[in-house]
């Protein structure tokens, strides 16, 4: 068996937030729901543990399978990057 699609999910010491990070599937392999049902047994889990909120830093890719997986988006988070001083 070959892994397809991957992403996992952090608990927090019994505390109400569970994170999801990673996230990525197999060009080959996209469109077929796969990446929907690995967010959605990751919600499950959380669930499971006792977690009531999932929190996910995501590309705009994503929002769409996110959002088909109940989560709503709360705030943007903008990405800084700052080209090294030569010397």
């Amino acid at each position: 068996a070959v892994p397809v699609s991957t992403g996992w999910i952090r608990f927090h010491g019994g505390r109400a937030f569970a994170t999801l990070w990673g996230g990525s599937t197999l060009k080959a392999y996209r469109s077929r729901g796969i990446y929907r049902a690995l967010v959605g047994i990751r919600a499950a889990l959380a669930h499971a543990r006792g977690a009531r909120f999932l929190a996910v830093e995501a590309s705009d890719d994503s929002r769409p399978i996110l959002e088909r997986n109940g989560l709503r988006a709360l705030t943007v988070i903008d990405s800084y990057f700052k080209q090294p001083v030569e010397t």
